[in-house]
């Protein structure tokens, strides 16, 4: 059956193991995802974000590949 605290708080569903959190998620060690990461609303890091991979701002608007080649579509 499912997990839940305080009930809609924290909530763990027992067949996906699929995670709810109402309220803020604060995490004091490293984090490891794997998959997709959606974020909507504002997002603030306070560190170095270090990408493995191209970088890219709405899908094509500005791009930059592992060999370090910008492209921008517009105006710099």
């Amino acid at each position: 059956s499912d997990f839940t605290v305080a009930g809609d708080k924290f909530k763990v569903t027992a067949s996906s193991g699929d995670t709810t959190v109402a309220g803020t998620f604060t995490s004091s060690g490293d984090a490891t995802l794997s998959g997709a990461l959606g974020v909507s609303g504002v997002t603030t890091m306070a560190g170095t974000l270090n990408v493995g991979s191209d970088f890219k701002v709405a899908t094509d608007k500005f791009t930059v590949d592992t060999s370090g080649k910008a492209a921008v579509a517009g105006t710099l």
